[in-house]
């Protein structure tokens, strides 16, 4: 996730905490003026967070519609005359996803519905549907493997196919690997830390919240052992790991296991932004956010994507 950083020209203002909310199940919030004042019969959410995970209560549990949020923020003094920006992070509102096995069709139907953009992942090897970037991502901890193909080795394409991608981003590594890159492709270098920690209430602490923290932790991502070094790397005492498949999809009884052993050693169980969605509904983890900063490239993201805001 690409965010705004203080610098010497930039001052940021984190908008965490517990909003106002309110449903809006009929969508009249905008014509009847919700956004005017403040919201009626509204209860406390956290922010951010999901508030399908966070509610007890079925009706907001389960909904599915518009949500009204509301916030009142003091402008420093010094910002006065100056350019404001709200930045949200994780915000898809009425987003439509097509699912299908042909994405040429798909892509077409979208079209039709009015769509202008097709954003797809495990893209570039899908030559049916033309395309206006291609970026491929290599993370400098692991480079291109042994160089195989597979099943001998982990690439799709030969090393020689980077060359006619738009634009490489390349997750920034300690120690990297030595790659074959292309003399003419752009490098987007960008590192990835961890940015926050969101307890199982929806409470945000700050990653350090770890440090000296007994925890069990679980992942079903590319590479489980980057995340358990990253919870070392914080200062957590890892009692207990869990590696599974990616994108794996956890059980009642996976869960209910991890949380057993966490019980019994004192720990917390902690997982990854993208493991938790894949969780039972409720489960009591905590979990660890990454965030993302550009170190290197930012002008061929500003190429390629005229208009956005600078992170």
């Amino acid at each position: 996730m690409l965010r705004p950083q203080d610098t010497a020209t930039r001052e940021t203002k984190r908008l965490d905490g517990r909003w106002p909310f309110v449903l809006d199940p009929d969508g009249v919030g905008r014509s009847e003026g919700w956004f005017a004042g403040p919201l009626k019969d509204a209860r406390v959410m956290p922010v951010p967070a999901s508030f399908n995970d966070i509610a007890a209560d079925a009706s907001v549990h389960d909904y599915v519609g518009d949500v009204w949020y509301q916030r009142v923020v003091r402008v420093p003094r010094g910002w006065d005359g100056q350019r404001i920006v709200l930045h949200f992070e994780s915000a898809t509102h009425r987003a439509t996803v097509w699912v299908g096995s042909d994405r040429l069709r798909l892509a077409g139907l979208a079209a039709r519905c009015g769509a202008t953009v097709a954003l797809l992942d495990d893209g570039f090897q899908h030559w049916r549907l033309e395309r206006d970037v291609d970026l491929v991502v290599v993370d400098e901890a692991v480079g291109l493997g042994n160089g195989h193909l597979l099943p001998r080795g982990p690439l799709r394409e030969p090393a020689w196919a980077l060359g006619r991608a738009t634009v490489l981003w390349v997750r920034a590594a300690e120690s990297p690997v030595t790659v074959p890159w292309p003399e003419r492709v752009p490098r987007v270098r960008a590192r990835h830390g961890p940015r926050d920690l969101v307890a199982p209430g929806g409470e945000v602490h700050p990653p350090d919240a770890l440090r000296g923290r007994r925890v069990v932790a679980f992942a079903g991502i590319g590479r489980p052992s980057a995340f358990r070094a990253t919870l070392e790397g914080l200062g957590a005492e890892v009692v207990g790991f869990g590696a599974f498949a990616d994108h794996h999809r956890f059980a009642d009884e996976e869960l209910r296991a991890l949380e057993r052993q966490a019980s019994a050693a004192g720990a917390w169980l902690v997982t990854t932004e993208k493991d938790a969605v894949r969780c039972p509904e409720g489960a009591p983890v905590h979990v660890l956010r990454l965030g993302v900063d550009v170190v290197e490239g930012q002008e061929h993201l500003d190429r390629l994507l005229p208009g956005s805001p600078a992170p």
